[in-house]
């Protein structure tokens, strides 16, 4: 009930993107992933510079099984936001899953050059690195919260 009502505030302060950020949020928290995704469509539309509008419309997307969807959201998170560690690392992980693996290394080093103690990068490229198959799990930054 409280989130229908909010829902309705965000529609009547179209012109702000925080309140459909909110929505999505919440929407992503309770796994309605679908229901996240355009509310974050939307928050992204209303402020095209805001880079965790674009890594969470990833995020979705991946939760989603759209991997070629979500690589082109954390693209666009990337794009905003270049050092935005998380979106580089999850990038990888989309990339490793389609068989994109030299683009799946190269994104946890980018993540790695952002933020270099990022223990779930250091970790993915180790075992890579020694031959093995690396157990992947997408940065989720809203369970973190």
């Amino acid at each position: 009930m409280a989130l229908g009502l909010y829902k309705t505030a965000a529609d009547k302060a179209s012109d702000k993107f925080v309140p459909f950020y909110n929505i999505g949020s919440a929407n992503y928290r309770l796994h309605q992933f679908s229901e996240a995704l355009q509310a974050y469509q939307r928050a992204a539309k209303l402020n095209e510079e805001f880079a965790a509008s674009y890594y969470n419309i990833g995020n979705c997307h991946f939760q989603l099984s759209h991997l070629q969807e979500a690589i082109a959201a954390w693209h666009e998170a990337i794009q905003r936001n270049p050092q935005f560690n998380e979106a580089h690392y999850n990038l990888g992980i989309a990339y490793w899953m389609t068989g994109q693996k030299d683009n799946a290394v190269n994104s946890w080093r980018n993540a790695l050059q952002a933020k270099p103690d990022i223990r779930l990068a250091q970790d993915i490229l180790r075992t890579v690195e020694m031959g093995g198959t690396p157990t992947l799990q997408i940065i989720d930054l809203l369970s973190t919260n």
